[in-house]
């Protein structure tokens, strides 16, 4: 997967999902966000185990498209530090 994005709206549609997110847990993929392209936006899901939330972050620029699960802590900590732009 291959994208380019803006780094406010992403950390903007992550936030509200980080409360979903499952900190100590025997299942590696709940302490995760899944990101899934679609034509020209992101899909962001996260669950863990009683409820779920789901936000799409717009206007991206998908050059290869896939799916991937990331440690959500960890994603957000990578997005803080990225230069703008």
């Amino acid at each position: 997967m291959i994208i380019k994005f803006n780094k406010e709206k992403f950390i903007e549609k992550l936030l509200p999902s980080m409360a979903t997110v499952s900190t100590k847990s025997t299942i590696v993929s709940i302490e995760g966000v899944l990101i899934e392209t679609m034509e020209d936006s992101l899909r962001l899901t996260t669950y863990d185990m009683l409820k779920g939330v789901r936000s799409y972050v717009e206007d991206v620029e998908v050059i290869e498209s896939g799916k991937y699960i990331i440690n959500a802590t960890r994603l957000l900590q990578i997005l803080k530090v990225m230069p703008d732009g």
